[in-house]
């Protein structure tokens, strides 16, 4: 008997324990990184239209911080309840609203995640650029992310009704489409229009103004190249695997703007050979699936696989507002191993914004 309650406790501790805790890649630049949101009105815009209610929307920036020392910090402050998925917490390293390093002047970067997800979606990314001496902005566009929480509390999350149309109406899709591109386009008009005033009143005037770069994962990849190429304010533009198709067009780059393509194994056959007809454009393959790219990429073995829930549990979850919805469909790394992916991915966008905001040879 006594065997066998040994046999019974060495089989109890060798079953996987699933973990209560992740803690995000530290980045390795020689700032410490801070974080802090801002929420921004539209005054010059309808408050209402059909489609997205009062124009105000979310902004989180990650920037070089005066602190000395490397922190575990909730993962998505002001957007998740202390950090937590589920019953998992998950820890960045951002510190929340500490003072910038007054060491600049930080070119600027701004972000735009994919249709659906959230400001610190990339946090991954956008800390290890804080970390080099960088400030990137993050944008929330309501109706267009999952889930948008304001500085009062409300939360605004897509209508459900709006996203059946999408899923089941081709025609639908497309015209939502473009008018979410052009309202995402109008926001980060807006925060361009307020740059000057926040890096005087909140970034100490450390902030590069002559020197931005426009990047974004798949639909913000969308809204990257068509804001990036005619924008003069924009001096360089990375996308991140958008889809383009016979209905989405493919904008011109009529200045000659430093482009950057990073694409997956997924979309190729919409893409064809187009991106190479781009001016100044180079193109990055990678073996990856369409969402490596984001965090969900590395929670995704150990966080709850929502991505395979019931139409009702997502309807669920939107209906009771938990936070974003976190799909895991399209995370696959190929023969990376996660830590490895990142720190290549990383990489690579670190040395292109180098070479064109920091002109480093």
């Amino acid at each position: 008997m006594r065997k066998i309650g040994i046999i019974f406790v060495l089989i109890f501790f060798s079953l996987p324990v699933r973990a209560q805790q992740i803690v995000l890649p530290s980045p390795e630049g020689p700032y410490v990184v801070g974080t802090r949101s801002f929420e921004i009105d539209d005054s010059n815009r309808p408050k209402k239209n059909a489609w997205w209610g009062v124009r105000k929307f979310m902004a989180q920036a990650y920037y070089p911080s005066s602190s000395t020392s490397l922190q575990n910090t909730p993962y998505m402050p002001e957007t998740l309840e202390a950090g937590k998925i589920e019953d998992i917490t998950v820890y960045g390293h951002a510190e929340l609203n500490t003072p910038i390093a007054t060491k600049g002047s930080y070119p600027i970067i701004i972000m735009q995640p994919g249709l659906g997800g959230v400001r610190q979606a990339h946090t991954i990314l956008c800390e290890e650029l804080a970390s080099h001496g960088y400030v990137v902005f993050t944008l929330d566009h309501p109706y267009v992310a999952s889930f948008v929480r304001f500085k009062n509390g409300d939360i605004t999350t897509p209508h459900l009704w709006t996203m059946w149309r999408v899923n089941n109406n081709r025609d639908y899709r497309y015209e939502w489409f473009e008018k979410a591109v052009e309202t995402s386009c109008q926001d980060i008009n807006m925060l361009l229009e307020q740059l000057p005033q926040l890096n005087k009143s909140t970034f100490q005037n450390q902030l590069n103004l002559s020197e931005i770069g426009l990047m974004g994962h798949s639909f913000g990849g969308n809204v990257s190249l068509l804001e990036g190429f005619k924008n003069p304010a924009i001096k360089a533009i990375i996308d991140v695997d958008s889809k383009l198709t016979e209905r989405i067009n493919l904008p011109e780059n009529t200045n000659n703007k430093p482009v950057l393509f990073i694409r997956s194994n997924e979309y190729q056959d919409d893409v064809g050979d187009r991106l190479r007809h781009i001016s100044n454009a180079c193109i990055i393959n990678f073996n990856v699936q369409h969402s490596a790219f984001e965090d969900i990429a590395y929670l995704a073995p150990t966080v709850p696989n929502q991505g395979n829930q019931s139409l009702l549990a997502k309807a669920w979850h939107f209906l009771v507002h938990k936070g974003p919805f976190m799909d895991h469909v399209g995370t696959g790394l190929g023969h990376y191993r996660k830590k490895d992916w990142f720190k290549l991915y990383t990489k690579t966008v670190k040395e292109f914004w180098d070479k064109h905001l920091l002109h480093a040879k």
